[in-house]
C-alpha cells in the first residue's frame, strides 16, 4: 500500500495539522515564543537566553525546531512548558527513533519532512537562503542496527519540498559514542573530534537537518567542522527540541 501524507499549517492555532492518505491523524504542536535565542528551548518571558547557553561558543548561527520532544518519562517540572495532551510530534520522532519497528517506522519521516519544510517557508525564511541540505550523520554501526540514519530519511522529504540540494556525505560520523543517561558537560567533551569530512566548500549556507536538539553537541560540532572546511553560514533545523532537564 502507497502511504500518502499531507501537512498543512494553521497559523492561528499554531499548528501543522496531519493527514495520512487523507484522514486527519492529528496536530505537529509548533513552538512558541518566547524561546532561547540560540538553542530553542522555552524559556521564561523575562529571559533571552536560557541558563545552558550563557557563555557557550556555538559554531552555527542559529538553531530552530519545529516543535518540543517529549520522552516518556517527562515529568513536567518546568512551570512555563506544557506538554500537548495529544503529543504526535513527540509519537512519530519515537516511531522513527526505534529500530525494533523497522521497516514501518521509516514512513514517519514523510510528514515530519513535510512539516520542517512548512515551517522553514512560513516562519524561518532566513533558512531558505541555505545552499545545502546537509543531515547529521549516524555512525555505520547506528546504521546497521536501526537500518537507517533518522535525519537523513527527514531531509529527504525537506530537500525536496525546499527545493534545496541534498549533500549527505560531506561528513561522517568517526566515533561511535552513546549520549544516554550523561549531563551537559559529558555531551560537550564525548563530541569531539566524533565528526569529519574530506570535503572543501566554497561559501556556502548550509542547512543542518537533526531529529532531536538535546543539548546540542553533536550540531554544534557538526557546525564546528562545517566551517572549517569552509561553510559561510551554517543553520540548525530539528523536528524537535528536547525538553532535556540538565
Amino acid at each position: 500500500m502507497i502511504l500518502s501524507f499531507e501537512c498543512s499549517i494553521n497559523s492561528e492555532e499554531n499548528v501543522i495539522n496531519v493527514k495520512e492518505n487523507n484522514q486527519f491523524i492529528g496536530k505537529y504542536h509548533l513552538i512558541n515564543e518566547p524561546f532561547c535565542e540560540k538553542c530553542s528551548l522555552p524559556l521564561d518571558p523575562e529571559l533571552s537566553i536560557c541558563d545552558n547557553c550563557w557563555g557557550i561558543e556555538y559554531y552555527f548561527d542559529a538553531a530552530r525546531t519545529l516543535g518540543l520532544y517529549f520522552k516518556m518519562n517527562y515529568e513536567g517540572t518546568l512551570s512555563y512548558i506544557t506538554k500537548p495532551e495529544n503529543d504526535i510530534l513527540s509519537t512519530h520522532i519515537r516511531y522513527l527513533k526505534n529500530r525494533r519497528q523497522y521497516p514501518i517506522n521509516i514512513k514517519w519521516a514523510k510528514p515530519l519532512g513535510k512539516a520542517i519544510a512548512l515551517c522553514i517557508n512560513n516562519r524561518f525564511i532566513e533558512f531558505k537562503s541555505s545552499d545545502i541540505i546537509i543531515p547529521v550523520p549516524q555512525h555505520p554501526n547506528s546504521i546497521n542496527r536501526r537500518g537507517y540514519n533518522q535525519a537523513e530519511e527527514i531531509a529527504k522529504v525537506a530537500c525536496r519540498e525546499l527545493d534545496i540540494e541534498l549533500k549527505p556525505d560531506i561528513l561522517r560520523k568517526a566515533k561511535d559514542i552513546n549520549m544516554r543517561d550523561k549531563n551537559l558537560e559529558e555531551r560537550r567533551k564525548l563530541v569531539i573530534d566524533a565528526y569529519q569530512s574530506t570535503t572543501r566548500l566554497n561559501d556556502e549556507t548550509v542547512l543542518l537537518i537533526d531529529d532531536t536538539f538535546t543539548t546540542g553537541s553533536n550540531v554544534n560540532e557538526c557546525a564546528r567542522i562545517l566551517k572549517n572546511i569552509g561553510a559561510q553560514n551554517v543553520y540548525v533545523m530539528v523536528v524537535g527540541r528536547d525538553v532535556f532537564e540538565y
